[in-house]
């Protein structure tokens, strides 16, 4: 861990406790403090490689643009790329600090998406599908389908204390039609949390400080 990254962790860590307040405290007049520590996240503060990649694979596009909407890179620097059938066609830069996007990537790893199981998501998708359709004997078509795709590339990861440490993370999350799942199954929170997930990413696409580069 290098020092700017091990001085980002423990202002987050610091800032963490301090939000939680007494949420963490086990009730009792006896009780002992169940502190939950952050996550341990790490990274190549370069612009070798991005850190986080978000895009949306529309389905109905003949030759849909291979190139990423948004990178930001380990150094913070974010590039934003508009494909060419969308109004404000172009690729964009903005800079973030390095706490920004400390703090970005603690909050995907709370929304779940690095740990996230599709197998086990996608089984009780299924299930409550299937229940709403013998409730109401109707199927759902959406016209246009797309894919949310999440990037993450870290260099150490640890989810808490009692997990294992993962290195060199390369994790991909891949949702169809997240954002109508979110909506159409407010009961299963990892979509929902996911959907979050994707709104955080997609607020950094219309930042008023986005600078057009070509």
């Amino acid at each position: 861990m290098n020092h700017s990254n091990r001085f980002n962790h423990l202002l987050l860590t610091t800032v963490f406790f301090l939000l939680q307040g007494n949420v963490d405290f086990v009730m009792g007049e006896n009780a002992r403090p169940a502190a939950i520590s952050p996550p341990t996240i790490n990274y190549s503060e370069t612009a070798a490689e991005p850190v986080i990649e978000y895009n949306l694979v529309h389905h109905m596009l003949a030759e849909p643009d291979p190139e990423p909407l948004l990178r930001i890179y380990g150094n913070g620097r974010v590039h934003v790329h508009y494909p060419a059938y969308m109004t404000r066609a172009g690729d964009y830069e903005l800079q973030l600090n390095q706490p920004e996007l400390q703090a970005l990537l603690h909050a995907l790893a709370t929304d779940g998406i690095i740990d996230f199981d599709p197998a086990t998501t996608r089984s009780r998708r299924q299930q409550l599908g299937a229940q709403q359709r013998a409730a109401n004997g109707s199927m759902l078509y959406i016209s246009d389908s797309s894919d949310t795709v999440i990037d993450i590339r870290l260099n150490e990861y640890q989810k808490g204390p009692a997990t294992a440490r993962v290195l060199n993370l390369k994790k991909r999350f891949v949702w169809p039609d997240l954002k109508q799942d979110a909506r159409r199954f407010p009961q299963l929170g990892e979509i929902t949390n996911a959907n979050n997930a994707a709104q955080r990413l997609e607020t950094l696409l219309h930042r008023d400080d986005l600078v057009k580069i070509r």
